[in-house]
């Protein structure tokens, strides 16, 4: 009984890890990768389909990638687009035009078509010298308007590098970043894929056989 015991605790364990820790992703645009998952860019072009730049994603207005093989989810699908020039990933990381994100009006969208959770944003040449400021928003609306050191709710800018937070995106609904002052890129953006509720339901149906088989077993 002690080994059935422990066998279904472990898979019980392991089902649990696996939903819970499997689903994080780092969008690297300054190394040009991705991990968490198998970059693949959408948008037509003659440029490898996992290469923030190249021609399916660098110098395009907008342009649709996929998060593919991701443990438990499968497939995250991104629409990223430039608010005013166009996406252009360097060694510095994602900008809008040239020279960074560094004039009125300019920034980026994320559009998902998962519910995702945005946890971290890592700049790039964003420092308190230059009165660097961004402001984030989740569709209609603004998270607020963040330097260094700012602090509104669960987001926090004490540090860039990266700044902390816990933003909640619907499917459907674009996450922003529009540039409010100063010079800089967006190196990283890390998420988490919220799990389908059938990920929920199953952990859940292996929890309640688990409790039945120790039930049985106990009775015999």
């Amino acid at each position: 009984m002690k080994i059935a015991q422990i066998l279904t605790v472990t898979a019980s364990l392991a089902g649990t890890a696996v939903i819970l820790s499997a689903q994080s992703i780092t969008l690297d645009f300054e190394n040009n990768l991705v991990t968490g998952g198998d970059l693949v860019i959408q948008t037509a072009g003659t440029d490898a389909v996992d290469d923030f730049t190249g021609d399916r994603f660098d110098e395009q207005s907008s342009a649709l990638f996929q998060i593919q093989n991701i443990a438990t989810i499968g497939t995250l699908g991104v629409t990223a687009t430039a608010l005013i020039d166009d996406l252009n990933v360097t060694g510095s990381g994602l900008q809008d035009g040239a020279s960074g994100y560094n004039g009125a009006g300019e920034g980026t969208s994320f559009l998902f078509d998962t519910d995702v959770i945005i946890t971290s944003l890592d700049w790039v040449s964003f420092t308190s010298l230059g009165s660097d400021s961004v402001t984030l928003s989740v569709g209609a609306t603004s998270i607020g308007t963040f330097g260094e050191g700012t602090v509104i709710g669960n987001t926090d800018f004490t540090s860039t590098n990266p700044a902390t937070m816990n933003i909640a995106v619907s499917a459907g609904d674009a996450f922003t970043i529009t540039f409010d002052n100063g010079a800089f890129y967006l190196g990283q953006m890390g998420l988490t894929v919220v799990p389908e509720p059938n990920a929920y339901a199953l952990l859940s149906g292996i929890c309640a056989l688990a409790s039945i088989m120790l039930r049985r077993r106990s009775v015999n």
